[in-house]
């Protein structure tokens, strides 16, 4: 530190006290004592000797309370307003929450009036009959009377002996016809266009287009059934019809065809089904299909409805499940397809008004292993906005509106895994003709994106996280480096590495060591933006090696915060050229990333 003044001379032929030193620097190297003056006279004071190399910076001492705030000052003139930015894509629909807690039970409303009163049910059968009366006492045998006369021989009888077993008569209308095979009965079972009825007590067999065994009830009763069966007692099974329709080379073959008409009727029913009281299983319909002719569809259960006035609601399929311990109002299985199996599969938009829930359970799960490199396959993605083709696949239901999504083939390259085929059975009219071929199309599995989505995501906030991390320490280092520069001696530059040494007089000697460097340009490098400090405008030049597969340069405010991302697209030497009329004085930070690591990063300060 510099010597304090030179005390007071004393009574002249002896020096005067010496005045009390200064405090000393840290480090710092004491000046010469300058030559004492003749006695009497103060000697001049010595110069002020260099000072000494700055000490080790000392521990940071801990942040002291921090003052009130000042007054707000007056609030700055309204800056003009931006230019709007584009749209961001729109994110992903989140998961459905929970569903919320049952309400509490509303108030019961009034009774709606009494529906109509449904059909009388049929007629419950004839009550035994009565045990027979007493039988009363044989009346007296009455007197037998004389014999009549012998009656004249009658004419011979109309009906002749058959010639063929079982045939029947019927009168032509002009005489008998004795041996019409129309109807067989040979005492046991009974045919008609059959002489060997044998599949039952009564078999009928067509072989005349548009006719077969018709039963027709038309009578203005409350309820009319065609056909009314009961089959009990059987051990094994009881089946109340059972039929087959199995003729080649024709257009189709049906067991039963039902139509239920009625015009201002309240209900229709083809087919009505009452099943209960089952050990095991109750099948209100069961069907087998079984066909194995290459290229034909099966259909388990073909319903078609059209038509409808007004407000007419219909309903290809109507279920619905209550009171079971586990209710299902449609459950369906689709297994051993050789392309693919869909339990369900259909043909225009589909509405819940509940939940939709995945199997997620990790008892059914195998191999589990985290999902790397997620953020890699979102930037590879290519989210689209497009319509669907709904005039050259008018048949398929499509929907009208825009659509956001993303295309099938160009996502099977980066995720093959959730791009599925899909079959869509060719068309036929009632005549058999196709009109609409069989089409097989690529689908996306939009729900296997989510978990890719997400871990994305933590990718993304852990390089935020790791920029902010870096940040503070160039930050810290910065001012290291500020404090270093502010403290050197003058005249020694910021590009020279200097060595401090003293000779034997306390003079400082300065010696310069230079290195000769030869710079290869293989490694990633990021210059110093040029001019730093800027006003509106500075340039980023950087080097991007051949090896590197991607380069982005990220921009961030000095709260870490991301405010712009350059994706570089091509090796070598390149150049950013900045523009920064729109954003707030103030320090800034630039940092190059390289196939998802942080290479350098670099500060840049905006002025006025």
């Amino acid at each position: 530190g510099a010597t304090g003044p030179t005390g007071l001379a004393g009574i002249n032929g002896t020096n005067g006290v010496d005045g009390t030193n200064g405090t000393n620097g840290t480090n710092g190297i004491n000046g010469v004592d300058g030559i004492n003056g003749t006695d009497g006279a103060n000697g001049a004071t010595g110069e002020t000797g260099p000072t000494g190399l700055a000490g080790i910076n000392g521990v940071d001492g801990t942040n002291g309370t921090n003052g009130t705030d000042g007054a707000n000052g007056a609030t700055g003139a309204t800056g003009p307003t931006g230019l709007a930015g584009t749209n961001g894509t729109n994110g992903t629909n989140g998961i459905n929450g929970a569903t919320g807690a049952t309400g509490n039970t509303g108030a019961a409303g009034t009774n709606g009036t009494n529906g109509i009163t449904g059909a009388t049910g049929p007629t419950g059968n004839n009550g035994s009959n009565g045990t027979n009366g007493v039988t009363g006492p044989t009346g007296s045998t009455g007197i037998a009377g004389s014999n009549g006369n012998t009656g004249a021989t009658g004419p011979t009888g109309l009906l002749l002996n058959g010639n063929s077993l079982g045939n029947t008569p019927y009168w032509d209308g002009t005489k008998w016809v004795t041996n019409s095979s129309n109807i067989f009965n040979a005492g046991g079972n009974i045919g008609i266009g059959t002489n060997n009825p044998s599949s039952g007590r009564f078999q009928v067999n067509n072989n005349i287009s548009n006719t077969g065994g018709v039963f027709n009830t038309n009578f203005p009763s409350t309820v009319n059934y065609g056909i009314t069966t009961s089959v009990q007692g059987g051990t094994s099974q009881n089946i109340g019809i059972y039929g087959v329709a199995s003729v080649p080379n024709v257009a189709s073959n049906t067991v039963i065809k039902v139509e239920a008409k009625g015009i201002n009727s309240t209900n229709n029913t083809g087919i009505y089904c009452n099943v209960s009281d089952g050990k095991k299983f109750n099948y209100g319909m069961s069907a087998i299909i079984a066909g194995t002719t290459a290229g034909v569809t099966n259909f388990g259960f073909d319903a078609n409805v059209t038509g409808g006035v007004g407000k007419q609601t219909n309903y290809g399929i109507r279920a619905s499940a209550s009171q079971g311990g586990v209710n299902y109002g449609i459950y369906a299985e689709a297994f051993g397809g050789k392309t693919s199996n869909y339990a369900g599969y259909f043909v225009g938009n589909v509405y819940a008004t509940g939940s939709i829930t995945q199997n997620s359970d990790s008892i059914f799960k195998r191999n589990i292993v985290n999902i790397s490199n997620a953020l890699n396959i979102v930037k590879q993605l290519k989210p689209r906005q497009f319509y669907y083709d709904t005039i050259k696949y008018s048949y398929l239901n499509l929907s009208a509106e825009k659509q956001f999504g993303l295309i099938a083939q160009e996502a099977e390259s980066i995720l093959p895994n959730i791009i599925k085929k899909s079959v869509f059975p060719e068309q036929k009219d009632s005549a058999g003709a196709i009109i609409h071929p069989e089409l097989t199309s690529k689908g996306l599995n939009y729900i296997a994106l989510i978990p890719i989505l997400l871990q994305g995501m933590k990718d993304q906030q852990a390089l935020i996280d790791s920029l902010i991390a870096k940040d503070d320490l160039h930050e810290k280092q910065l001012a290291q480096i500020q404090n270093c520069i502010d403290n050197l001696p003058k005249g020694l530059g910021c590009g020279k590495k200097a060595r401090m040494s003293f000779d034997d007089n306390g003079d400082v000697n300065l010696s310069i060591t230079q290195y000769d460097v030869e710079l290869k340009m293989d490694v990633v490098i990021l210059d110093q933006n040029n001019p730093n400090p800027f006003k509106e405008t500075t340039t980023i030049s950087y080097f991007i090696p051949q090896y590197v597969n991607f380069a982005q340069i990220i921009f961030m405010d000095n709260k870490g915060r991301i405010i712009n991302t350059v994706d570089i697209n091509h090796k070598g030497e390149g150049q950013i050229n900045v523009k920064a009329e729109k954003i707030s004085n103030g320090m800034y930070s630039y940092s190059i990333v390289v196939d998802g690591e942080i290479i350098d990063t670099k500060k840049m300060i905006k002025t006025k």
